[in-house]
């Protein structure tokens, strides 16, 4: 081995030497302490202050470097706001999709009845009568007639169609050659569109029934039946009033009474109807008080229906089962270059005639005393007594308003009608 490598190993030997001996002497100059024992610590041991594991050594007690070592490091926890805090939201951008609404609450119906808790069950037979009876007629339109009619006696539908359809005949709902021009014309824009015109029904002959049970009805009893049954018969009639009957108490103070003498009068209910949209321009509805008055012959009647047509000179007229149809007064005749027609809320009449607007007319509403004892004369029209008074034109405060491409419903209830004629007949039963 040469001289210098010698000389390295022999210092590095003794450099060690002298690191082990200052190590030494460093960790002998210090106390002697008993070594750290740790605590026998189990689940469900009991600590007292006087054992020695509730006095273990403090952090303190450490030695600089162990204490460096153990000691918890700087908290990084920050405070949550407990307030609230507003903020506003970011404007939206054309990309972002529209933001969900809440669900809103259903609206509260007052009148509204809770389902029955058993549904009734689908009657065939009558299902299968109203298909023979109204063979021209829809699919919907006979579940309409199915709902009329569920619940009542056989008599008693078979006595509702039988009206129903002798109050429209072959020549209902007629449309005249002339008619095609204008019921294709467009609609004001404000205008909403609703169902197609039924197709009339063929006419049938009257026929004659007994129902078991309904022989012990009084003359009243009888009567309040029939008109029961013609409510319903004309409960999708347009304008159609419903018939109502006073029947006064039975004296009996005279001899020739008898038990069904009791005074009976019929009355005109002309609240206002359910106002439908449609599509025909020559349709017209009153919203408000007054009736429309048309020409039947020679004799001058009222309606509150609205669904004119064009008869065959071009007047503005309303269609009936039989016959001709009645022209409104004063009369009104439509060109026939006419392009758009207009009626206005106050009753003015107005076409368009190559692109430049032309007044044609005026349809001015009537007005009597008592309404309710007007006298009806078929065809949904009705005539003035002595009781309701001279018919008069209706002042502009009183008058209601007129809208176009809109018909009036019947006001018949045909719920409140059918819970009548079950009224009457459980009486009958009762006798």
């Amino acid at each position: 081995m040469d001289a210098g490598r010698g000389s390295y190993l022999c210092g590095l030997v003794l450099g060690m030497a002298v690191g082990v001996a200052g190590t030494h002497l460093a960790l002998s100059g210090r106390p002697s302490r008993p070594p750290l024992r740790l605590p026998d610590l189990s689940i469900g041991t009991p600590i007292s202050p006087d054992s020695p594991e509730a006095h273990l050594p403090s952090l303190e007690s450490l030695t600089p470097e162990l204490r460096t070592a153990f000691a918890p490091e700087p908290s990084t926890v920050h405070a949550i706001a407990t307030a609230p805090v507003e903020t506003t939201p970011a404007p939206a951008s054309p990309g972002d999709p529209a933001p969900i609404e809440p669900p809103r609450q259903l609206p509260i119906m007052p009148d509204a009845e809770p389902l029955p808790a058993e549904l009734p069950r689908e009657d065939a037979e009558l299902r299968a009568f109203i298909r023979d009876e109204l063979q021209t007629l829809a699919a919907s339109e006979h579940d309409v007639w199915y709902e009329t009619l569920r619940g009542l006696s056989r008599d008693d539908a078979t006595e509702i169609l039988r009206i129903w359809k002798m109050t429209r005949g072959p020549d209902s709902g007629a449309v005249w050659p002339e008619l095609d021009q204008i019921a294709s014309a467009p609609v004001p824009a404000a205008v909403a569109k609703v169902a197609e015109k039924k197709p009339p029904a063929k006419p049938a002959a009257p026929t004659t029934s007994h129902t078991p049970g309904l022989t012990h009805l009084s003359s009243h009893q009888v009567e309040v039946r029939r008109v029961c049954q013609h409510n319903l018969a004309n409960s999708s009639t347009p304008g159609f009033k419903r018939r109502e009957l006073i029947v006064f108490e039975h004296t009996g103070r005279s001899p020739k009474e008898s038990p069904d003498s009791s005074a009976v009068i019929s009355l005109i209910n002309t609240s206002q109807g359910k106002l439908t949209t449609t599509q025909r321009p020559l349709d017209c509805a009153i919203h408000g008080n007054g009736f429309f008055q048309v020409k039947r012959g020679e004799d001058a009647c009222l309606t509150r229906c609205g669904r004119f047509v064009l008869d065959r000179s071009r007047r503005i007229a309303l269609p009936r089962s039989q016959g001709e149809p009645c022209p409104i007064e004063p009369a009104i005749v439509v060109p026939v270059n006419v392009e758009r027609l207009e009626i206005l809320a106050d009753g003015e009449v107005a076409g368009r005639i190559e692109g430049s607007r032309q007044v044609l007319g005026r349809i001015g509403l009537v007005q009597v005393v008592d309404p309710s004892a007007l006298e009806p004369v078929g065809d949904n029209l009705f005539k003035p007594t002595a009781a309701s008074g001279a018919v008069s034109a209706t002042t502009p405060d009183q008058r209601g308003e007129l809208m176009q491409a809109h018909i009036e419903e019947s006001n018949v209830d045909p719920a409140e009608e059918r819970r009548r004629l079950e009224a009457l007949a459980a009486q009958s039963a009762s006798l």
